[in-house]
């Protein structure tokens, strides 16, 4: 058997408040990391960003908008950013109701376009991918049911839905770094803590919880890292959590 050199694939969740270039600069470190998506939350009433010359940043990973927002309307806003002058391969993380399903296939583009493009926080074997929003969550347990049952629905097959998870990030060097960090950004405060159900604590204790994340069916992440200066040195700790030794100890305890 051949032991997999990551544990999961890497996701980055980038500032909606950040100016372009520093976005475009966050992207290529990424990518020249190994992550292999870059997710750009989009505001509800915001304008469309210059999303062209991001992905082109992000190369050789993939770029999704995160788009969520009142449901009377988004079917609509879904159908104006696949209309516009977007890259042909963005992916869309659509933050919806199950029930407007039919509605939202035909704004992206049909039943194909849904299949390479939709990612959605309920499972449909028809989508792109499936992601369970860990902030969302009463806690880790909660979070890992909802991978594990999500799981069991693709069944390993070929042609699944890519399960990832949407969480917080903060590892530091000890724990009262990782607290610091949790502390300064209101992004990862209150219900957002990572300590609640993402990823926390020293290397090792972030390592422990991603092995339970893949354990429980996680095949990628997309993370909220914290808004600091040293964003290299974030983008390292959390690659670190998926390259090294935990796959091989993931490949052993399975």
């Amino acid at each position: 058997m051949t032991v997999p050199n990551t544990l999961l694939d890497l996701g980055l969740t980038l500032r909606a408040e950040h100016d372009s270039e520093r976005s475009r600069h966050t992207a290529r470190l990424a990518a020249r990391l190994g992550f292999r998506y870059l997710w750009l939350p989009l505001p509800e009433n915001a304008p469309v960003p210059d999303v062209a010359a991001l992905a082109e940043s992000a190369r050789p990973a993939r770029l999704g908008l995160v788009v969520g927002g009142d449901p009377q309307s988004l079917v609509q806003r879904v159908a104006a950013l696949c209309g516009g002058e977007l890259p042909g391969d963005l992916l869309l993380e659509i933050h919806a109701p199950a029930e407007l399903r039919d509605r939202l296939v035909a704004a992206v583009g049909g039943a194909d376009q849904w299949r390479r493009r939709a990612f959605v926080p309920w499972y449909d074997e028809t989508a792109a991918g499936h992601v369970v929003l860990a902030e969302q969550a009463a806690g880790r347990e909660e979070a890992l049911k909802g991978l594990a049952d999500a799981s069991e629905r693709g069944g390993g097959r070929d042609g699944a839905p890519v399960l990832s998870i949407a969480l917080t990030v903060s590892i530091g060097r000890t724990m009262s770094e990782a607290e610091a960090r949790a502390q300064r950004d209101p992004a990862l405060s209150g219900p957002h803590h990572p300590k609640i159900a993402g990823l926390f604590g020293t290397l090792e204790h972030a390592q422990e919880q991603g092995l339970e994340l893949a354990r429980a069916g996680a095949g990628a992440l997309r993370a909220t890292l914290a808004d600091e200066q040293d964003v290299a040195d974030l983008l390292a700790q959390l690659r670190a959590v998926a390259v090294g030794p935990t796959p091989l100890l993931h490949a052993r305890t399975r």
